[in-house]
């Protein structure tokens, strides 16, 4: 049928041009499974700049007794446990222990084979019980 309006749509303009879709599905791919988009993690927002707490220090403590059989160190620092803090003999009969301590002052005392002894190289303080206890510093 003839178009008698004026209006009517020439065959140049009826015309359906070719989609570019078809030229994507000349292209072999392998069949794929449809993945969502990663999310990627956000970063916190940056906080203010808090000073860290200073590390607390490894304090060590030491022995020369060399006929030891068990040596511990006890104090403050542990509640005066005597079961805690064994210490390690060397071979020339050194017994050493590594502790971790907060900044502060800490009486303990050596556990030498069951008998109390204090420290020789340490500063001393008396303790309740009319004897004495060794001191450390700790900065």
């Amino acid at each position: 049928m003839a178009c008698k309006s004026k209006t009517c749509p020439t065959p140049a303009t009826t015309a359906v041009a070719p989609k570019t879709v078809a030229a994507k599905a000349t292209t072999a791919k392998a069949p794929t499974k449809s993945v969502a988009p990663k999310k990627t993690a956000k970063k916190p927002a940056a906080k203010a700049a808090t000073p860290k707490a200073p590390a607390k220090p490894a304090i060590e403590f030491s022995l020369f007794a060399p006929d030891a059989k068990e040596v511990l160190v006890v104090g403050e620092f542990d509640n005066w446990d005597t079961t805690k803090n064994k210490m390690r003999r060397d071979k020339d009969g050194n017994w050493k222990k590594k502790i971790t301590l907060a900044p502060g002052q800490y009486e303990y005392r050596f556990l030498v084979d069951g008998n109390w002894q204090n420290d020789p190289h340490a500063e001393q303080r008396t303790n309740p019980f009319g004897s004495q206890n060794s001191v450390v510093n700790v900065a």
